[in-house]
């Protein structure tokens, strides 16, 4: 039977694509090991920071997610890189005409396409991208700690957390994974969910340790970025897109 509301899910990105489905919170930050080897969780390979929604209108139904990747023309350079390395069932890069993160229903004269790699476990009738600025510590990319790929590790697999809550919050229904193996190991490298979740725009950091999120957090306010959800630990506040860089 299908899972309606799940919490979270995991796409196997590498040929032949799979994927779990779960209604339980995982910790994802306790995960080092994947598909029989050892693996390190971080934001993007090219650093994009948020994400948005891959959505299909017909349905009004999440199939996946979506990442900026021409931010800096060396980002397109790697997504594409990255792309032709995975299953194109679950992965692929398309151009978007976007205004303030929403798509265009038609062209404007001197509008110009937004490079976006996409992630998806369904396929679409009508698939739109709709802004939703999630961070990283909601979704994440999967590297292998083995071999090389240009400008990054190897990329596995990427999951997204409390998904029904990002459900709710756009108010969408979940698209059954269609075509996709079934990942059955998976749930033995589940660990129980142990951080609180919170919101960044409620928290008061006031911890000297906490200097280079206090940055990045009023960086992002003046940007007029919306600030999702991040895990407090007995240190404090700290946004999990700030673990060591992959390279």
């Amino acid at each position: 039977m299908p899972i309606i509301r799940p919490k979270t899910i995991v796409v196997s990105l590498q040929r032949p694509a799979g994927v779990y489905v779960s209604t339980a919170n995982v910790d994802f930050v306790k995960i080092d090991r994947f598909n029989g080897e050892t693996v390190e969780l971080n934001d993007s390979p090219w650093v994009s920071t948020v994400a948005d929604l891959v959505v299909d209108r017909s349905t009004n139904s999440l199939l996946g997610l979506s990442f900026y990747c021409d931010v800096l023309p060396k980002d397109y350079t790697l997504a594409q890189e990255v792309a032709k390395r995975l299953d194109p069932q679950v992965v692929c890069l398309k151009d978007r005409f976007l205004l303030n993160g929403r798509e265009l229903k038609r062209v404007l004269p001197g509008t110009s396409p937004t490079h976006m790699l996409e992630i998806t476990w369904a396929p679409a009738n009508r698939s739109e991208s709709e802004s939703a600025q999630l961070m990283n510590g909601q979704w994440w990319w999967f590297y292998s700690n083995k071999g090389r790929w240009p400008g990054t590790k190897p990329v596995v697999a990427f999951g997204i957390g409390d998904l029904d809550e990002i459900l709710d919050a756009h108010g969408l229904t979940f698209a059954a994974p269609h075509g996709l193996r079934t990942l059955e190991d998976f749930p033995n490298l589940l660990v129980p969910l142990v951080y609180k979740r919170t919101e960044v725009l409620e928290s008061n950091p006031s911890s000297s340790n906490n200097s280079e999120f206090r940055h990045r957090h009023n960086l992002l306010r003046r940007l007029g970025k919306r600030i999702g959800p991040f895990w407090e630990r007995d240190r404090g506040p700290t946004l999990l897109s700030l673990r060591p860089g992959r390279k």
